[in-house]
């Protein structure tokens, strides 16, 4: 009696799960989380170089962020050094694929602490980033109504994720 209990069981569970995968939905997120994550992983298992991962998951967002940083440490900031970072739409205008970070994910990729135009803490920035011939360039901070002008010019651009 037992054992029938368990063998019918067994039967509806397999049932159950087969009628789940038949819906459209769940069968694409089997397809495309799923099956995708097993790949992925496989490939990533033969390539444990931590910096090639980071990437290739995060594409231009962390080569675009880790160059700010490696820039910033060639000139021997300070690490309590506050960067004022534009918004994406603003290297958007100026031809530069970079969709900006949030503040604490740019400090998750490279340690550095960067702040948006948006906060009220923004006046607080000693560098800058903008976008020089083309280029990402870093910027010291000379005065507060510079400082103030790259805070409006970045507020007007839209900062948001």
């Amino acid at each position: 009696m037992k054992m029938k209990k368990q063998l019918i069981l067994f039967v509806f569970n397999i049932l159950l799960i087969t009628v789940f995968f038949i819906l459209p939905q769940n069968r694409k997120w089997l397809n495309e989380k799923v099956f995708v994550y097993l790949k992925e992983f496989k490939k990533q298992k033969e390539d444990l170089d931590l910096e090639h991962r980071k990437i290739e998951r995060w594409r231009t967002d962390y080569i675009y962020s880790k160059a700010i940083s490696d820039s910033l440490k060639k000139k021997s900031i300070k690490a309590a050094s506050l960067v004022l970072l534009p918004p994406t739409n603003y290297f958007k205008h100026y031809g530069v694929d970079f969709h900006v970070p949030e503040p604490a994910v740019f400090y998750y990729y490279t340690g550095v602490r960067t702040i948006w135009a948006n906060s009220g803490k923004a006046a607080n920035a000693t560098w800058r980033v903008g976008v020089k011939n083309g280029k990402i360039a870093i910027d010291t901070v000379v005065n507060s109504k510079d400082l103030q002008d790259s805070i409006t010019l970045f507020k007007k651009m839209g900062v948001s994720l």
